[in-house]
């Protein structure tokens, strides 16, 4: 559990530095690439979606995908410190 937890945290940090989030992305069917920032955020939602895959971990891609918007634009969680402690501890 903690390995996951650490590959997410890992996952998600790099996924707020190098790329951003934008809500059109989300709305598109397929995003058009065009810039190196584009791709990188591709890539890296790739790799974060397939270590939780790999890792066994059922997730819902639109409520990660909001987390990491909300991560990204510095917002208060949507839980508070005890339930996220509670959600990490129940990966499985």
């Amino acid at each position: 559990m903690k390995s996951a937890y650490v590959n997410l945290c890992a996952g998600l940090f790099v996924g707020l530095i190098v790329g951003s989030l934008t809500t059109k992305w989300l709305i598109e069917k397929t995003p058009s690439l065009k810039s190196d920032e584009d791709r990188q955020s591709y890539v890296l939602g790739q790799q974060i979606g397939n270590n939780l895959k790999n890792q066994k971990i059922d997730f819902d891609a639109r409520i990660l995908a909001r987390a990491i918007r909300d991560a990204a634009a510095e917002k208060t969680s949507l839980l508070n410190p005890k339930e996220s402690q509670l959600a990490m501890e129940s990966l499985h």
